[in-house]
């Protein structure tokens, strides 16, 4: 199993933008398991980001509040 790594600072995310990759949610209700995203944005101040699910959904997401888990190729 991939070991999930948090992504503290917004200027790791930021590298990620535009990138596959897959995230576990954090708290109560977690995810059953990772799921596969796209970042969109960062916002500007890094405590929000923009993420795009598999369904086709894009919403801002309280940085936190996923942890990264890997880069897909």
């Amino acid at each position: 199993m991939t070991e999930i790594v948090p992504c503290r600072e917004w200027e790791e995310w930021e590298k990620l933008i535009g990138k596959r990759m897959l995230v576990d949610r954090r708290g109560v209700h977690w995810l059953r398991s990772p799921v596969e995203v796209i970042l969109l944005e960062v916002s500007p101040s890094g405590k929000y980001l923009k993420f795009i699910f598999p369904n086709g959904v894009s919403s801002w997401s309280i940085r936190g509040e996923y942890l990264f888990v890997e880069v897909l190729p």
